[in-house]
């Protein structure tokens, strides 16, 4: 599997992820917060990496990681920008609410998740090593 495949990958499962338990909340009567949105994204990264590390025989090397991290990090930005987009073109514009605060936040919020996406590709790669079935 190329990193390119690994990417595409994650998008499609992190939409379909996305939609699926967003339509199981609504269902249920309860709201997803950022939480259940992170939890998503976290697991999606386990799952793609777990798949490349499992195909390749290998785990990703120091810039291949890099990639992926920064990757994933733009995909979950963008996916994030364009909620927001969607949702607040919805409702009338709140007076002194910009553009610019609303990128400034989504982007902090996906430097963080940055951070946990990293922590959750190191742990893949641990496990698969110590499975044997990769190696770091």
């Amino acid at each position: 599997m190329t990193l390119t495949n690994l990417l595409i990958r994650f998008t499609g499962l992190y939409l379909l992820c996305l939609f699926v338990v967003g339509v199981a909340l609504h269902y249920a009567g309860m709201s997803g917060g950022g939480v259940v949105n992170t939890a998503i994204l976290m697991g999606c990264v386990v799952w793609v990496c777990h798949a490349f590390g499992r195909r390749n025989g290998r785990y990703l090397s120091g810039a291949q990681k890099a990639v992926v991290v920064v990757g994933v990090t733009a995909i979950n930005f963008f996916l994030q920008i364009l909620v927001v987009a969607m949702a607040t073109s919805l409702q009338p514009p709140t007076a002194g609410a910009g553009l610019g605060i609303v990128v400034l936040g989504v982007g902090v919020v996906s430097l963080i998740h940055a951070v946990g996406v990293y922590a959750m590709i190191w742990a893949v790669g641990r496990a698969l090593a110590r499975q044997g079935i990769a190696s770091p």
